[in-house]
């Protein structure tokens, strides 16, 4: 890349961060759902299994969910933990099975980047 690609990249990456900073609203990396009586979301146990199905993965998504998950499980304050369980060959991605799986797949023209489906008790949470 040449020198004024670089810069226009860094100025690009400049830009965007300021623009970042200026936004009224607050921004996280996560967002806490309920129930509609105001429980919290959550799984009942301090651990969960994950399977992977690399079809239609990038190059290194094995490694890099794996090391996704454990830096969220590292977390010096968090009680929660993720257990990777392998590889599947199932694509049941969004049914009630007991079965937390990643899969890769096309997600369509609309700007989709990921989904999330979970299921859970609506009293209890």
């Amino acid at each position: 890349m040449s020198g004024s690609g670089i810069r226009s990249g860094v100025v690009y990456l400049l830009l965007s961060m300021s623009a970042m900073l200026a936004m009224d609203a607050p921004v996280s990396a996560y967002v806490v759902s309920t129930t509609g009586s105001g429980q919290e979301i959550k799984w009942q146990d301090p651990s969960a299994s994950y399977f992977l199905n690399t079809e239609h993965s990038p190059a290194g998504s094995l490694e890099a969910i794996q090391t996704g998950m454990q830096t969220w499980s590292d977390v010096p304050t968090s009680s929660f933990v993720f257990v990777y369980a392998g590889t599947t060959t199932s694509s049941s991605h969004g049914k009630n099975d007991g079965q937390n799986i990643v899969t890769f797949a096309h997600m369509g023209a609309n700007g989709t980047l990921a989904e999330d489906v979970f299921w859970y008790s609506s009293t209890t949470g």
